[in-house]
């Protein structure tokens, strides 16, 4: 899985993390962040229609299907 964006959000001060799948298998994505993830949702290309993720204990972790592309809303915890 490669990380093809990462940006602030268009209409918020949450970050987008765009990735994409490049070996034609199925797979499960780990991203790792300097900031505790406080909510994570997957949207559609241009930041709308979301969709909760649940967070684990590890942090995020999701499927990502052979050739997908998937763009994910992050709320990253910003306190010191």
């Amino acid at each position: 899985v490669i990380v093809s964006a990462f940006k602030k959000a268009e209409d918020d001060d949450a970050v987008i993390l765009r990735i994409y799948e490049i070996e034609g298998r199925d797979s499960e994505a780990r991203p790792a962040f300097f900031r505790k993830v406080k909510a994570a949702a997957r949207v559609n290309i241009i930041e709308e229609e979301p969709s909760p993720l649940a967070l684990g204990p590890a942090g995020l972790a999701l499927r990502v299907g052979h050739q997908a592309i998937e763009t994910l809303k992050l709320e990253l915890d910003i306190r010191d």
